[in-house]
């Protein structure tokens, strides 16, 4: 349906958007790149816009924009191919486009784990230096309660339940892989396994593990 869409409106963006995150659930990666690259460059003179979102929060507002959700999902297609670079400049990119402290917590989340793949943890503490205990969240729980984690400032007990069996736990149990893989492999390779033997098949946090699970070099 968004083929169709791209064939009726070619110069309009948002059909490029939503079909590149359908190629990242079906682990189209390379498809997703190529629909993304396009919409940044439909999207240039456009001025940035709310997004209407389909799955309505506690306050019913949509919280982030055509603009930085393609940016955003150039940064996770980039990230699950492990091009670490290539998804750093993405999510950067899209960081202050929401305007909001849960697009902060959500692209500063994957920043942090991108820098500490690349071995770069003194820039990985930096980049959280926005994010602070009284944000004001609205949906991106998780995402904050990660980012807090990495900052030290929530102890590990208190962290939501990390399983693959629910969306929010998936991006949880992630996180916490991301966590451990530069101190203690086994513990990052055991919560991998466990997202990938549940059932959220389809979010972001169960493809990354995917991918780690996937790459002999890891």
């Amino acid at each position: 349906m968004f083929s169709d869409g791209i064939s009726t409106f070619p110069g309009d963006p948002r059909f490029y958007r939503h079909r590149g995150h359908r190629y990242l659930s079906v682990r189209k990666f390379d498809d997703a790149i190529g629909d993304f690259l396009r919409a940044v460059v439909l999207m240039q003179d456009l001025p940035s816009a709310i997004e209407p979102d389909g799955m309505p929060n506690a306050l019913n507002i949509p919280l982030t924009t055509t603009q930085g959700n393609v940016w955003y999902h150039l940064g996770l297609a980039y990230y699950l191919k492990q091009d670490w670079p290539l998804a750093l400049a993405a999510f950067r990119s899209g960081y202050r486009l929401g305007g909001n402290d849960d697009n902060l917590v959500s692209s500063g989340h994957w920043i942090y784990m991108i820098l500490r793949r690349m071995g770069e943890d003194a820039n990985a503490a930096e980049a959280l230096d926005e994010i602070s205990v009284d944000m004001n969240i609205t949906e991106n729980m998780s995402y904050h309660q990660l980012c807090l984690l990495y900052k030290g400032g929530l102890p590990m007990e208190e962290m939501m339940d990390a399983n693959g069996d629910d969306p929010s736990n998936a991006a949880v149990a992630y996180g916490l892989a991301n966590y451990y893989y530069n101190g203690d492999r086994a513990r990052s390779d055991e919560l991998l396994r466990s997202i990938v033997s549940g059932s959220s098949w389809s979010f972001f946090g169960y493809i990354a593990a995917e991918a780690d699970l996937a790459n002999p070099a890891r």
